[in-house]
């Protein structure tokens, strides 16, 4: 079915060689059901929305194979220096999904401290922030105090299924800036009381949060809640991390737009202002898909992300799991 879809033009050569390798390992019956499961939405889903669902029906379908394979990755962590020969170096590290986000949050937090005048690139300054943990650690001394973004301190955001948390079924759980991971794992996570993360329980009503025009920044909870929600800029092909994006009134504040759940959603600087300097249109549907128009006339979706669902109540013992 992969090969056929290929062949027709309608995924590209990326799309088959992830499926081939996610799914060589698997049983016939099992891979076929992830195939076909996560075919169904290929054509329309760039490389990065397509390798999440796999991954997400992968650790739905295939729980404990994906369990086994992430016990075995986990043997084979490590950290290497290469030398690259002009006075620079290349830190590379494999390390489990939920260590490489705590790291990556704290590197994002110290490097968020920047003056104006700071002449560093986002890049540069996250790198120094590196550097700058391990000169902490040989003197004996902390980092300082993190800044906070909205009064929040920083945090690894963690999505589970109440379900999946009573150990009703084993969906995948989600891991902010990494994607679908295994329930086991999800669970492991949103029980560990460090203060480390930040755990996103999941019902099958969806609770939405609603300010009005009373205000124009949203509240703090409202803030997050849409972060959540949205995980990456609105904006189609646009996957950059909605912790590194802006919130933006879909109907401007200006313009009588509320400052609620329904109006707000998560853009990127560059498309932040794309929507506000040219002639582009957005609109929200009621499942969640953003709905772009160009100047041009020609319209393109965003699919709504996607969360695990609470089956608590469900009568259906297996369900699909959501892509």
């Amino acid at each position: 079915a992969t090969m056929a879809m290929l062949r027709a033009g309608l995924c590209s050569t990326a799309h088959a060689e992830y499926l081939a390798e996610a799914l060589c390992e698997l049983d016939e019956p099992v891979a076929a059901a992830i195939e076909a499961r996560v075919l169904e939405h290929a054509p329309e889903q760039e490389l990065p929305t397509f390798r999440r669902a796999l991954h997400r029906a992968v650790n739905a379908l295939a729980p404990k194979p994906a369990e086994e394979r992430r016990a075995e990755r986990m043997t084979e962590r490590r950290v290497v220096l290469h030398p690259d020969g002009n006075g620079m170096s290349e830190l590379w590290a494999l390390l489990p999904a939920e260590g490489a986000a705590t790291l990556k949050t704290a590197i994002d937090a110290l490097a968020a401290r920047v003056q104006p005048d700071d002449p560093r690139t986002a890049d540069q300054r996250r790198a120094d922030a590196l550097v700058q943990l391990g000169v902490d650690t040989l003197a004996g001394e902390t980092c300082g105090q993190l800044p906070t973004r909205r009064r929040i301190r920083p945090a690894v955001q963690v999505t589970v299924a109440l379900s999946t948390l009573l150990e009703l079924d084993e969906q995948p759980g989600e891991l902010d800036g990494h994607g679908p991971i295994p329930a086991a794992l999800a669970r492991r996570i949103a029980a560990d009381q460090s203060g480390t993360w930040r755990r996103l329980v999941t019902d099958p009503i969806g609770r939405l949060i609603d300010y009005g025009r009373g205000t124009y920044r949203p509240p703090t909870d409202l803030a997050e809640h849409v972060i959540a929600r949205d995980q990456t800029c609105r904006f189609p092909h646009c996957n950059r991390s909605a912790r590194h994006c802006e919130i933006d009134h879909r109907i401007a504040w200006t313009d009588g737009g509320h400052t609620n759940e329904a109006n707000l959603h998560i853009l990127c600087a560059r498309h932040h202002h794309l929507k506000h300097e040219t002639a582009w249109r957005v609109e929200r549907s009621p499942d969640g898909d953003t709905r772009w128009t160009s100047p041009f006339g020609h319209r393109y979706t965003k699919p709504a992300a996607t969360y695990p669902i609470d089956r608590t109540t469900d009568t259906d013992p297996d369900p699909p799991p959501p892509i």
